[in-house]
């Protein structure tokens, strides 16, 4: 059993190149590319000490392609697809059939499945928008430019050292906010709310048991520079910035 590369597009499309050391990929290759974009010497396979394959980029203008990604080396695990310029490759396994007449023909095994490709971030907002859709609601607020802007700076906690600059409000902060979340195991999906009103910045929580202010319970007050919001273990100084 060895490994071959099998082309899956252009008009190499479906045919099989077994793979030996040395062997080169391009205009003038032993599996020769006609395509523009690609150089005449482009990729060559070499075999390293422990008997792995892999594709080198050969310096050229266009170069390898895996995942999406220009590499300079694509390891060759059977199930791999890789890009030489436009045309698209796959690793498979095979199977050397004798007909008698020394010719060796490749017949490709089933290939194994492709190793689980990492989500981007937004296939993962999406699912959970997806999965979440019964519990969002519209809700249209007033949005007032907070001046001067809040600075909350997390002094001891889990958060330790991040500091949140907010321009706008008003904004809820809990652990179920998803631009202001609170990591604090227990902390409430709303901790409390920074609402703008004429006499400043107003501080609101429906939990003054767990959610204090300077060390007392109380379910409103208005912001001033040095307040301390505590939760738990997670201690928020407030500023102000211009």
């Amino acid at each position: 059993m060895g490994l071959a590369f099998k082309a899956l597009n252009g008009v190499l499309q479906d045919e099989v190149f077994p793979l030996k050391p040395g062997m080169t990929m391009g205009r003038s290759g032993d599996v020769p590319l006609n395509d523009a974009k690609v150089s005449s010497l482009h990729a060559k396979v070499e075999q390293t000490e422990k008997g792995e394959w892999v594709l080198v980029d050969n310096n050229s203008k266009n170069g390898i392609y895996y995942n999406g990604e220009r590499l300079a080396r694509i390891p060759l695990d059977p199930g791999v697809k890789f890009l030489v310029a436009d045309l698209l490759f796959e690793v498979i396994s095979y199977e050397a059939l004798d007909l008698g007449n020394d010719t060796e023909v490749a017949a490709p095994l089933p290939a194994p499945p492709p190793p689980r490709k990492a989500k981007y971030w937004h296939e993962v907002l999406g699912a959970l928008i997806e999965g979440n859709l019964d519990t969002f609601h519209d809700e249209v607020l007033e949005v007032k430019p907070l001046e001067p802007a809040l600075v909350l700076d997390f002094l001891r906690g889990v958060q330790v050292t991040s500091r949140w600059t907010l321009g706008f409000g008003p904004r809820k902060i809990g652990a179920a906010s998803l631009d202001l979340p609170i990591w604090e195991p227990g902390a409430p999906a709303v901790c409390f709310e920074v609402i703008p009103t004429d006499d400043g910045l107003l501080f609101k929580t429906s939990h003054p048991g767990i959610v204090t202010i300077n060390g007392q319970e109380v379910d409103s007050k208005v912001l001033h520079v040095g307040d301390k919001i505590q939760i738990s273990e997670t201690v928020i100084e407030v500023d102000f910035v211009e």
